[in-house]
């Protein structure tokens, strides 16, 4: 079932379920996902400032949190990281988009760029699930509507928090490799899979690259939680698109997780 509600911000927030679980994309907040809950449950497994327009987390400000879209024009501009995407105009709409037979469905976000460099670029962003599934499917389209080549880096940020609590979380990728919070940051990218493991209660999520590099990359903020992303270096010839596919799953423990790394293939 997917519907719009009116957010705590006033604004519309989408909400999706599949009978597993429940998701809040809040379109006019950052044009991502500020909710993940269990069926029936008020504990959200995604860390969020939502509808704080100007938080602060561990000195990024301002700092949203969820899944988050964020859109760069090509990878060595550092200046621009993470990017001001935020601060654009979205709409969104409900999206059935079956894909391999499968009845993928779902809340589509668009913008349409206004910050100089990005002229002529569109930007679609795609979250959909399936019933009864645990994988939420996150496609970022951009669109070259122009005569001349663009380059466009477009990322989802996933702040994670299994059961409510980052403060524990253990970061996994491929090759056994591992992290447990401490006071110092790591940020890198790693393998076509990254883990975030509650040790508590196992529960873990893994995001899984499966387009451009295949590639992950951890944000880790030491005492402020283990978290991943995942972006690709798209060049994109005039009047072109090209999608970033990548895949964000929720499961009872990391065994079960890497399962889902075949997602990247």
């Amino acid at each position: 079932a997917i519907r719009q509600e009116i957010g705590p911000d006033g604004k519309a927030l989408w909400e999706m379920e599949n009978g597993r679980f429940r998701w809040q994309v809040a379109p006019h907040y950052h044009g991502g996902l500020v909710g993940w809950f269990d069926r029936g449950s008020s504990t959200n497994h995604l860390v969020t400032l939502y509808p704080d327009p100007d938080g602060v987390f561990e000195g990024f400000k301002p700092w949203f949190g969820g899944v988050q879209p964020m859109l760069r024009r090509n990878m060595d501009d550092w200046y621009d990281w993470p990017g001001k995407f935020h601060s654009e105009t979205f709409t969104a709409e409900p999206i059935a988009a079956a894909a391999n037979g499968l009845p993928w469905q779902g809340v589509r976000v668009c913008s349409t760029p206004t910050r100089p460099g990005f002229e002529g670029l569109t930007a679609t962003m795609d979250y959909l699930t399936l019933p009864g599934s645990p994988v939420l499917k996150l496609l970022f389209t951009v669109g070259n509507g122009t005569a001349v080549v663009k380059t466009a880096v477009p990322a989802f940020h996933t702040y994670l928090q299994p059961d409510g609590c980052y403060d524990h979380t253990t970061l996994h990728s491929t090759g056994g490799q591992q992290r447990k919070r401490n006071k110092q940051e790591l940020w890198g990218w790693f393998g076509t899979w990254s883990a975030a493991e509650n040790p508590d209660t196992n529960r873990t999520f893994i995001l899984v690259s499966a387009s451009g590099r295949k590639r992950t990359n951890w944000l880790d903020i030491g005492e402020y939680g283990g978290h991943c992303y995942v972006e690709d270096d798209m060049h994109l010839p005039p009047h072109s698109q090209q999608t970033l596919v990548a895949y964000l799953v929720l499961s009872d423990s990391l065994d079960t997780a890497r399962q889902y790394a075949t997602l990247s293939n």
